[in-house]
């Protein structure tokens, strides 16, 4: 018995470290991706929605374009049956150290998806025609909305630009679990399913550069 009650406590330490270590897995997964994508919404110097689906993309962005917050299959927040969207497409402008060679004559596009099947999400960084090869930011995705809010810019006259609708704010959830699409833990050596909800938000620094 005192060896059945010791090795059933060093099952369940076993299983413990185990499930911390999982649980690491997945926060700095989770972490790198938040951390990569609010610091380019951040930086962008124009937004709009983006989606694999030709058809979803054309009406997310006709959505957004009417004042609108965009979503697929309705737009609006969740309480008002807007799901959000599962890709954000962002340009950038300017040189920094990530992207030293983009230039008002030659932006950066950078491009964020949710591929579903794979549970995962993707970017691409794009300069000049060349589409450069989607890498994977962040594994153990299960669900990604991101809700972005558009704001008028009327024209300003003094510095000729004319009235846009720019984003003013963007709201990142991102959940992240140990499973796959058919409910198979993906690492096998702890105890548990473990799901964790990260959400941040993040207001471009240039939304309203034409008032």
């Amino acid at each position: 018995m005192l060896l059945i009650a010791v090795g059933t406590a060093f099952r369940a330490s076993f299983n413990s470290y185990k499930d911390s270590q999982e649980r690491g897995q997945l926060l700095n997964s989770s972490r790198s991706f938040m951390y990569q994508i609010i610091s380019d919404i951040r930086n962008s110097d124009a937004a709009g929605p983006y989606d694999t689906v030709a058809g979803t993309k054309a009406t997310e962005n006709g959505q957004y374009v009417s004042l609108q917050v965009p979503g697929n299959p309705t737009a609006g927040l969740s309480g008002a049956g807007g799901s959000g969207i599962t890709g954000i497409q962002l340009i950038k402008s300017h040189a920094d150290s990530l992207d030293p060679t983009a230039s008002v004559a030659n932006p950066v596009t950078i491009t964020y998806w949710f591929d579903a099947a794979n549970q995962r999400v993707l970017c691409t960084r794009q300069t000049g025609a060349t589409t450069p090869t989607p890498r994977t930011v962040c594994s153990f995705m299960q669900s990604l909305q991101i809700y972005m809010q558009p704001v008028y810019v009327p024209a300003n006259p003094r510095t000729g630009a004319g009235a846009s609708v720019a984003l003013s704010r963007a709201v990142v959830t991102a959940v992240l679990a140990n499973k796959d699409v058919n409910g198979n833990r993906l690492i096998s050596d702890g105890s548990q399913y473990l799901t964790l909800t990260f959400c941040d938000s993040a207001t471009p620094r240039k939304s309203l550069s034409g008032l």
